[in-house]
């Protein structure tokens, strides 16, 4: 999947303790996976 749209996140429908596998490449690709950590590992529940 494209992960460059919210939206696409957001229809991953990955549920809480879900395994996801990140892959990046490209020259930022260290710093769209760190962003990306940090989006799943919010709980957004919580909020």
């Amino acid at each position: 999947m494209d992960a460059s749209s919210i939206l696409s996140l957001m229809s991953l429908g990955a549920a809480n303790g879900d395994v996801v596998v990140l892959r990046a490449e490209g020259a930022e690709a260290d710093e769209a996976l760190e962003a990306l950590v940090k989006i799943l590992e919010t709980d957004l529940d919580a909020t």
